[in-house]
């Protein structure tokens, strides 16, 4: 990544925190696995048509759309848990019973913290 690049990312972190109040957090493939090992929540895929809304919005976080409404995880800074701790955030809420639309809401903490150190479950891709 060059300088410009790097500004540019820079940039838009700066722009999706001003907007949530939360950093941009991408989870990779293993960090994916290990919330479905330990709270059995799929992501949104990344080629989901959403996605660029998604991410135009809300910044370039890792999605979770459950019946409470969207989430992202936020690394948590307590030494005391083990791996590596993360709090889902609630960010937006479905504004009809079909599921059909989000609104944005302010972030809210959950206490839902788990460790994306999690091995996934045997067998599991």
């Amino acid at each position: 990544m060059n300088e410009s690049q790097a500004a540019m990312r820079e940039s838009e972190a700066r722009l999706a925190h001003s907007n949530t109040g939360l950093f941009p957090m991408k989870l990779n493939d293993r960090q994916i696995a290990a919330v479905k090992a330990s709270v059995n929540i799929d992501a949104i895929p990344s080629d989901n048509p959403a996605v660029p809304q998604l991410v135009e919005h809300f910044g370039d976080h890792t999605f979770f759309a459950v019946t409470e409404g969207l989430f992202v995880l936020e690394e948590v800074d307590n030494p005391e848990l083990p791996g590596t701790p993360a709090e889902f955030i609630l960010i937006a809420g479905w504004t009809d019973e079909e599921r059909s639309a989000l609104q944005g809401v302010q972030p809210t903490r959950t206490n839902t913290i788990i460790d994306l150190d999690t091995p996934p479950a045997p067998g599991a891709a």
